[in-house]
């Protein structure tokens, strides 16, 4: 990706939640929820999760990015999950 891209890209999902979540089955109910919500086409639907790391405390344990089009979406899905 180019700066060009990047910054395009930063334009566009200008709204980012993190969360963490606590196995796998935690960050498959926010994502089964968000698809459910909103839709799961990413081009259309607006929302994406953008890294999945490990958790630096626990191993159990996955920090999520999710990353928002929309100020709203963002706001009611941090409301439920964070």
């Amino acid at each position: 990706m180019n700066a060009h891209q990047r910054k395009k890209d930063r334009r566009l999902w200008r709204y980012s939640i993190i969360t963490v979540a606590h196995d796998w089955d935690h960050y498959n109910a926010m994502w089964e929820w968000l698809k459910n919500k909103h839709g799961i086409n990413v081009n259309r639907c607006g929302w994406r999760d953008r890294i999945v790391n490990r958790h630096y405390c626990n191993q159990d344990d996955y920090q999520v990015i999710w990353e928002f089009v929309n100020e709203k979406n963002a706001i009611e899905f941090a409301l439920r999950w964070a």
